[in-house]
């Protein structure tokens, strides 16, 4: 008996062994979490276009599948430069978050391989989302147009993603044609003859709301993962504003990306706050999948 249980003993041993780095993250509990969210962000919200959205996919499947791959380094610093790629294919025109991506997949990597895997992507994950969200408040702190609310007018108006939103705040197609037809119309063109910028009072507060909204939960965020405060106080803040905000903006992969840096930042008792940052990521996932807004906006006209 004492032979079989010492053998057993050996082959969990060796079974930790050959885990390396994965089995210290496991151990931790977040970071394989965190791995995993953004695994599954990348088959929901794929990045790139032709060879390197398949590369990508099949990578993130292939890890998922086999969650060994998730503890090579090789696979991160893989997917980091295949989001680099992608941002010089898209080069001037990136989203915010390809940057991201870039970052979070070389710092995963870079984790893998260090002696202390779990401190080091913890540490990462904490200074991206404080570089993230103080950056962010300084560029809209220093922008011309965006707190006195003209970039919010401005996106509500254009952005299509923005439709049904428009219109659960009074603004119906027809309005919504001669606003994009006086915003679209070149400078030195005369407007058409019944191009006119159509604002409900609805609308104006709404993006003045945003505008400072966005403003000061980003500024909250950063305060947060800057200062020397309790960690629940910091992700607090990363879930609130995450659940908040991308109710409405329609960039869900920016938003589980964060979550994924969140999870990274929990500690082994804390499995509460793991099962929030999974429960946050599908309620991004319903924002994304289900209609809601359009749902309102029916409604509210009368059905």
């Amino acid at each position: 008996m004492d032979g079989a249980s010492a053998g057993a003993s050996r082959r969990a041993a060796g079974g930790v062994e050959r885990a390396g780095p994965l089995a210290e993250l496991s151990e931790r509990g977040a970071p394989p979490l965190a791995a995993q969210l953004t695994l599954v962000s990348l088959l929901l919200a794929p990045i790139g276009a032709f060879g390197v959205r398949a590369a990508v996919l099949a990578l993130a499947a292939a890890a998922l599948l086999a969650p060994s791959l998730a503890a090579r380094a090789s696979l991160w610093l893989g997917l980091a430069a295949l989001a680099a790629l992608r941002v010089a294919l898209d080069w001037p025109l990136s989203d915010n978050h390809a940057y991201l991506l870039a970052y979070w997949c070389l710092a995963l990597g870079l984790a893998l391989a260090s002696p202390a895997p779990a401190p080091t992507l913890a540490r990462a994950a904490r200074l991206l989302v404080a570089a993230v969200f103080a950056l962010a408040t300084l560029q809209k702190a220093l922008a011309p147009d965006y707190l006195d609310g003209t970039f919010f007018r401005y996106a509500l108006a254009v952005d299509g993603r923005f439709e049904d939103l428009g219109r659960l705040l009074g603004r119906d197609g027809e309005a919504l044609v001669r606003t994009r037809a006086f915003l679209e119309a070149a400078p030195w063109a005369a407007p058409a003859p019944d191009a006119a910028f159509v604002e409900t009072p609805a609308l104006r507060a709404a993006a003045a709301v945003f505008t400072w909204l966005t403003f000061l939960g980003e500024a909250a965020v950063a305060l947060a993962f800057l200062a020397p405060v309790p960690a629940r106080l910091r992700h607090a803040t990363l879930l609130g504003f995450c659940a908040v905000t991308y109710a409405v903006a329609p960039v869900a992969g920016f938003g589980w990306l964060l979550l994924a840096l969140g999870a990274a930042q929990t500690e082994p008792p804390e499995a509460r706050t793991r099962r929030l940052y999974v429960g946050a990521f599908a309620l991004l996932l319903f924002y994304r999948e289900v209609p809601w807004l359009a749902w309102a906006a029916w409604a509210a006209q009368g059905g």
